[in-house]
C-alpha cells in the first residue's frame, strides 16, 4: 500500500475574526508547559512526538513561521529543534499609531502572558481603577478592583487561564509566560484551581461586561486578532454596539479621562 500523503496545515489555519467562533486547541492539558525540543529526544519520548510536532506544526501555521512547511514534511520521529519564533516584545510604531486610531473603543495589545504591551487613551482610561494595569492575569486575579470591574468576573478568570493554556501550547518553552503561570499559581488559589482544569482556547470574539466607577456599567464586544510580523502579540478591542449606551458612556469616559478636572 502507498504510503499516505503529509497533511499541509497553513491553509486550514486562516484567521477568521469576524466569525464570532471561538478557536478549538485540543483539550489535552499543559500543567507544566514543558514540552521538550531538544535534538537528543530519548526513544520513549520519540514514541509520543507525533502528537507533539502536530500541535507545534499547527500552531507554526496560525502564527506564520517560515519553518512549519519544512516542520510539516519531516518525519514525524523527528523533533524539530527550532519551530517558531520566539514572541516579539516590542511594539512598533505602526501598531501603536493603529491603536491610537480607535478613538471609540479601548484597544491594547497584549503577549502571550497577557503582559499590556500598549494601550491607546481610552483603554488607559478603561483600566484606571487598577492599581497597576500592567498584566491582564494579574489585574484579574490578584487585584481587589476586578471583582466589581469584570461583572462576570467568574467567566473572566476562566477565559484568562484558558487563554494562558492555549499560550502554553503554542509556545511552551516562553519564559515570561512559566513566570506569569508560576507566581499566579503561587499567589491565587483560584488561578491554582482553574489552570488544574483542562479548558483550552484562543477567542476571537466574546461578549464583556464591565462596571467602571466613573461612567457605570458597560455591555462591549471583545474582539482579538493577531498582529502578522510579531509573533505572539494580539490586539484587543473593546467595542460597543454603536449608538448604544455603552458607547456613549465610553466617549465620556474618554472625555473625562482627557479632562480629568470634569470628573464629580
Amino acid at each position: 500500500m502507498a504510503p499516505a500523503a503529509p497533511k499541509t496545515f497553513a491553509s486550514n489555519w486562516a484567521r477568521r475574526a469576524d466569525s464570532g467562533v471561538s478557536s478549538k486547541v485540543p483539550s489535552r492539558p499543559y500543567p507544566a508547559l514543558a514540552i521538550s525540543t531538544s535534538a537528543g529526544t530519548s526513544r520513549s519520548a520519540a514514541k509520543t512526538a507525533p502528537s507533539s510536532v502536530t500541535s507545534r506544526i499547527r500552531a507554526c501555521a496560525r502564527r506564520g513561521c517560515r519553518a512549519s512547511k519544512a516542520a510539516a514534511s519531516a518525519s514525524v520521529r523527528t523533533v524539530p529543534t527550532t519551530v517558531c519564533p520566539a514572541p516579539r516584545e516590542t511594539v512598533t510604531r505602526p501598531l501603536r499609531q493603529l491603536l491610537d486610531g480607535y478613538t471609540a473603543a479601548p484597544a491594547f495589545v497584549l503577549n502571550p502572558a497577557k503582559d499590556v504591551m500598549a494601550v491607546n487613551p481610552l483603554a488607559e482610561a478603561l483600566f484606571a481603577p487598577f492599581a497597576t494595569a500592567g498584566n491582564l492575569a494579574r489585574m484579574t486575579f490578584l487585584d481587589p478592583a476586578a471583582r466589581r470591574f469584570f461583572r462576570r468576573w467568574d467567566r473572566f478568570a476562566e477565559s484568562i487561564v484558558a487563554g494562558l493554556r492555549h499560550a502554553g501550547g503554542l509556545d511552551p518553552d516562553y519564559p515570561r509566560l512559566h513566570e506569569v503561570v508560576g507566581s499566579l499559581r503561587a499567589e491565587s488559589e483560584e488561578f491554582a484551581a482553574l489552570w488544574a482544569s483542562p479548558t483550552v482556547y484562543g477567542k476571537t470574539q466574546d461578549p464583556t461586561e464591565l462596571e467602571h466607577p466613573d461612567v457605570g456599567p458597560l455591555a462591549l464586544v471583545s474582539q482579538s486578532f493577531d498582529v502578522r510580523g510579531a509573533a505572539g502579540q494580539l490586539l484587543v478591542v473593546y467595542q460597543p454596539e454603536p449608538g448604544s449606551r455603552s458607547a456613549e458612556a465610553l466617549a465620556l469616559l474618554g472625555s473625562l479621562h482627557a479632562h480629568p478636572g470634569k470628573r464629580a
